[in-house]
């Protein structure tokens, strides 16, 4: 009906190393693959800091941190007047 032989050591040790290669194959066009990557991210992160400073300049974030500086250091005034 089905019997099947079992299959001999050295054929089951062929077996174990063409899995083997191919996973050692896929591993290095894996590799190969994310080694060419970083210009791809390099270019996303070089977009991303231009449209930081997009927003940064139409938000006119630099005027606002000067604001917040200045108040903060004229509202240490009274307080250190008050702590001494």
């Amino acid at each position: 009906m089905g019997t099947k032989e079992k299959p001999s050591q050295s054929e089951k040790d062929a077996k174990a190393q063409k899995s083997r290669n191919e996973i050692a194959a896929k591993t290095k066009l894996l590799a190969k693959t994310v080694a060419k990557r970083p210009s791809d991210k390099g270019k996303k992160l070089a977009g991303f800091v231009q449209l930081l400073y997009r927003q940064w300049r139409a938000d006119k974030c630099g005027l606002r941190t000067g604001s917040l500086t200045f108040t903060t250091v004229l509202s240490l005034v009274p307080l250190t007047a008050v702590s001494v």
